[in-house]
């Protein structure tokens, strides 16, 4: 029998552009809190500590922190803090973690934390078998299914497994509405993965 893995050989994805920008257009994001420097979307980001993922031009050599400014993409970004421990309040919020069986859930964990006083939209792996997959879905108040497979930035191909992008919004209506009608759980949708 023949093992399938769903799995990367990298735990760090950069969101292709255009993918994005269509959440982007809908949700006006203001805060990548798990960002790699050199693949920022967000105006404002944090660039985590190299415990948490590496890449060659974001490695943090001391304990210090640096603020960056680029001026041609107009973001500004703080390497070295800790998207998992600084507040993301007050913020709309696009967050591409790094996916490894326990860092997907320290994030995800987060947004739900988050998700109670921000917008936090999450692009994550579709991994229903997964115990963090199942408390994001739970807390959540809409997932929406990626149709096909993202071709992550620097990839040769789409992704070897499904992914979905779930929204926490403390001040939408849809849980309200589905409760009222008598539908448990978050409101499920698609979304294709090109845009064409």
């Amino acid at each position: 029998m023949t093992r399938v893995e769903h799995r990367s050989q990298k735990d760090d994805h950069g969101t292709p552009w255009p993918f994005y920008n269509r959440l982007d257009g809908e949700f006006d994001f203001q805060l990548d809190p798990c960002a790699l420097a050199c693949a920022a979307k967000c105006r404002y980001y944090f660039a985590p500590p190299v415990d948490h993922f590496t890449h060659p031009m974001d490695r943090v050599t001391s304990v210090r922190w640096e603020r960056t400014i680029d001026q041609s993409m107009g973001t500004s970004g703080l390497i070295g803090f800790d998207g998992l421990q600084c507040s993301w309040s007050g913020h709309r919020v696009f967050c591409n973690p790094p996916y490894g069986r326990s860092i997907t859930s320290k994030w995800v964990d987060k947004a739900i934390e988050e998700g109670k006083r921000a917008l936090v939209v999450m692009l994550l792996p579709a991994r229903p078998s997964t115990k963090w997959w199942k408390r994001a879905v739970e807390s959540c108040q809409e997932v929406r299914f990626v149709r096909g497979r993202i071709k992550f930035q620097g990839a040769a191909s789409g992704a070897p497994f499904p992914s979905a992008v779930l929204v926490w919004d403390p001040d939408s209506q849809i849980a309200d509405r589905r409760k009222w009608l008598g539908v448990s759980g978050p409101k499920h949708s698609y979304i294709d993965a090109r845009v064409k």
